[in-house]
């Protein structure tokens, strides 16, 4: 069964959107909230440049050679096209959440 999850964080409490930053929600979100997947499908913007891209690829070979999962696979959009399809979505989540109460305790 395929599952999307949403791991959001406050825009406040953020230190920055750079690799560091990223890789470590990701890390987090995967140790702590993790549904047993074994397969991933990431999807990244591309915002921040070349940097952070190889950072990420490097992630993700690094969780597979780990055996953490399966198959990790990260998609990029074309460069020049900063408009998503999913992002679409988080315009109404993000309304939500302002909206709910929301409880901050892992599972």
């Amino acid at each position: 069964m395929k599952k999307q999850v949403d791991f959001l964080t406050d825009e406040g409490m953020s230190l920055g959107k750079g690799s560091n930053e990223v890789i470590s929600y990701m890390h987090h979100f995967f140790t702590h909230f993790g549904v047993g997947e074994t397969d991933v499908d990431l999807h990244c913007d591309n915002r921040t440049g070349q940097n952070k891209n190889n950072f990420m690829l490097r992630y993700g070979t690094w969780q597979v050679a780990h055996k953490l999962h399966s198959t990790l696979n990260i998609h990029f959009l074309v460069a020049g096209h900063t408009r998503f399809a999913l992002n679409c979505g988080f315009g109404l989540i993000k309304q939500a959440y302002k909206r709910t109460r929301v409880s901050t305790s892992p599972k």
